[in-house]
């Protein structure tokens, strides 16, 4: 099984990085990249993504506004999320969760010596926050379990 996938982030950097992390995971396919929720609902209708890896402080059209519409819709995708690790995103993720979002991530911030991640690309430490939870959402897929 192959897990097409959707990135929205309004960031370019983190949607560069977020796309190098999940194609380095196998069984993975980058579908699309965009920097709006609008577009990120957009592309899920054409498209029929398994998985939407949605930022949710964006401009415009934010993650939580996505996941209305993505339900709404009845659009069948897992959505995993993005958010800083600050109190108002953590009560931001946990609001996602309650609207139909599937598991959320707290985006990698600079690292201390004495982390374990210390010294890794940032598109690294992505990947390895979002391999479990690939593995969890899709246990029969190619991604190894770690």
């Amino acid at each position: 099984m192959t897990i097409k996938t959707l990135i929205a982030d309004d960031s370019l950097v983190y949607r560069h990085q977020i796309k190098a992390a999940l194609m380095a995971i196998p069984g993975v396919e980058v579908i699309g990249t965009v920097s709006n929720g609008r577009l990120a609902v957009d592309r899920l209708i054409a498209t029929k993504a398994d998985l939407l890896v949605l930022d949710l402080e964006m401009p415009d059209f934010d993650g939580l506004e996505t996941i209305k519409e993505i339900k709404a819709r009845a659009l069948e995708t897992k959505i995993l999320v993005f958010t800083s690790s600050s109190k108002l995103g953590t009560e931001t993720a946990i609001e996602a969760l309650r609207l139909g979002a599937t598991d959320f991530l707290t985006k990698p911030g600079p690292t201390d010596s004495g982390d374990p991640q210390a010294g890794m690309e940032p598109s690294q430490r992505i990947r390895a926050s979002l391999e479990p939870k690939l593995q969890a959402l899709f246990g029969d897929s190619p991604v190894p379990a770690r």
